[in-house]
């Protein structure tokens, strides 16, 4: 139940999202990677009001883009594929983190 203006109403929400990305590495030593990342997110929100006698909908939509580049060195002496990232992304953000697989 919500309260509006036009009064009392019973409602259902509903939400879609989309999100997309592209990423890159080029290899700039044999264990040096630059990397980058382009990308963005859509969310389509959606809400029917129903007054009783009246009803109505509602659409609103959210779109957010995200940028990253980043440098990764990968260890070459250690037995697993270790890596250590490093990066900065729009929303402004700094990122670092270490990887490994076996």
């Amino acid at each position: 139940m919500g309260v509006d203006e036009r009064g009392p109403y019973a409602f259902l929400r509903v939400g879609h999202g989309l999100s997309l990305s592209l990423s890159l590495s080029y290899r700039v030593a044999p264990d040096l990677f630059l990397e980058g990342r382009l990308g963005g997110g859509y969310t389509l929100f959606g809400e029917r009001r129903d007054y009783g006698q009246a009803g109505e909908v509602l659409w609103r939509g959210e779109g957010r883009p995200f940028l990253g580049v980043g440098l990764a060195y990968r260890f070459p002496d250690l037995w697993s594929r270790s890596r250590v990232r490093l990066g900065l992304g729009y929303p402004w953000a700094w990122t670092g983190r270490p990887a490994g697989a076996s």
